[in-house]
């Protein structure tokens, strides 16, 4: 079977409540292709930092509202019954940085309550049965105000940590490996893309490359010779919608916010 109609990568899910955990797992669970690659931002935290009322919670609310988008993650992945493949987003991303510098305890590792599942580390060549590679990196979160200086200073401080990253890595046969990462590069996506994802299509000719964190649009270019392409759920939904049938009508009309 060809290494891309047997993956489903999609991300962006943005689960706020039990019924969308319910709702997506049952979804992803009757998809037809063997193996799951979820590219990030799945729970939203929409109780705790994600929250309209984030801005007004103590400390003390904050990680009382935590536990119930815990409650989510921890609800979520043992529901799944594929083999899955997860790659952290902005919203993962943040709440692993974050956390610890509170002294908060973090979710459990979706590993440890899931074994279908792997996390891998970043740039892992992780071999798939038709001699085809699946390999991506965890880019930090960037979280700052977008009409702020501390925007661009936090954009860059993640760039440079991409670009140490990524340095080293020389995947074995690039012609035969799908790249995933939650963020696109930088062709068109100036302000939320990263010059060495760029870079790195450019030097290597992947079969494939899959990203979310879109949600206006599906721009899918090629960088180099790569084809880059828009995975993200709520993108998919309004525009290409038959690219996730069949999709159930409580999944229709779920919330979509960043």
């Amino acid at each position: 079977m060809d290494a891309v109609k047997s993956l489903f990568p999609i991300g962006d899910l943005h689960i706020h409540t039990q019924d969308e955990v319910i709702a997506f797992s049952d979804y992803l669970n009757r998809r037809p292709e063997m193996l799951l690659i979820l590219l990030g931002d799945i729970i939203h935290f929409a109780n705790s930092f994600w929250s309209p009322n984030s801005a007004h919670m103590d400390k003390k609310d904050m990680k009382t509202a935590l536990k119930n988008d815990y409650k989510l993650w921890e609800d979520f992945f043992p529901r799944l019954k594929k083999p899955t493949i997860l790659y952290y987003g902005t919203h993962e991303m943040f709440v692993l940085e974050t956390c610890p510098k509170l002294g908060w305890p973090l979710p459990k590792h979706p590993e440890k309550i899931n074994k279908r599942i792997v996390v891998p580390s970043d740039c892992e060549e992780i071999k798939l049965p038709n001699n085809s590679y699946v390999a991506g990196v965890h880019v930090l979160a960037n979280i700052c105000p977008s009409d702020e200086p501390k925007f661009c200073e936090r954009k860059e401080v993640v760039e440079q940590q991409l670009e140490k990253t990524l340095h080293n890595f020389s995947p074995k046969s690039p012609e035969r490996t799908v790249f995933c990462t939650h963020d696109p590069t930088d062709f068109y996506y100036t302000n939320l893309g990263y010059r060495a994802l760029t870079q790195l299509l450019k030097k290597f000719p992947f079969k494939i490359h899959y990203h979310a964190h879109i949600h206006s649009n599906l721009r899918e270019h090629t960088v180099g010779v790569t084809h880059t392409i828009n995975r993200s759920f709520q993108a998919l939904r309004r525009f290409k919608s038959e690219a996730l049938e069949p999709l159930p009508a409580s999944l229709k009309t779920t919330d979509d916010t960043s």
